[in-house]
């Protein structure tokens, strides 16, 4: 597995008792990232290699993970990620690493709720959400395409600098213009 460049563990839930949604889901076999916290999603294409086995890696993983990556930019050496059954380890070489046990329990189906076309409709939505979603979209740029359809659907968020990637809000007030 490689550490992907945008933040989606910033998607992830921080309640306790929702501990699968407190980390990012790695689907190998779609070869996807998924995170939520119950009011967004976030969906990111992610190349699966031969070695990685997926599930739900913990959002402190991710942080610890980043942190390492700069030190290893700064030895310019490589950020080493080895995933097993049921761990994942962060390492750089002659400095540390961290291992985190993957969460146990069953992620919620995301690809139910995802909409097959996409909406058109205005909604009311929560900015520090739509910002968190952004945020783990994408790095460069912070310009995101909104996509509603009625006032039941949840928002498709499509970032301007990744055409593959897709986050979803859930509206706090729909309203027709």
């Amino acid at each position: 597995m490689k550490l992907p460049e945008c933040r989606i563990e910033m998607a992830t839930s921080e309640e306790e008792s929702r501990y699968t949604l407190n980390g990012v889901f790695y689907d190998v076999k779609k070869e996807r990232l998924v995170a939520t916290d119950g009011h967004m999603l976030a969906v990111l294409p992610h190349k699966a290699e031969a070695s990685d086995v997926g599930g739900v890696i913990p959002t402190d993983a991710f942080r610890d993970a980043r942190k390492l990556a700069k030190k290893a930019k700064k030895r310019k050496t490589d950020l080493a990620i080895l995933q097993e059954a049921d761990t994942i380890t962060f390492s750089v070489e002659g400095l540390q690493s961290a291992t985190f046990d993957l969460v146990k329990g069953q992620f919620p189906n995301y690809e139910a709720i995802i909409p097959k076309e996409i909406p058109k409709f205005t909604v009311a939505l929560n900015a520090e959400l739509l910002y968190k979603l952004a945020m783990a979209l994408q790095e460069e740029s912070m310009i995101v395409h909104l996509h509603i359809g009625d006032k039941d659907s949840v928002i498709v968020v499509k970032p301007s600098a990744a055409k593959d990637s897709i986050g979803l809000l859930m509206p706090c007030k729909a309203f027709t213009e």
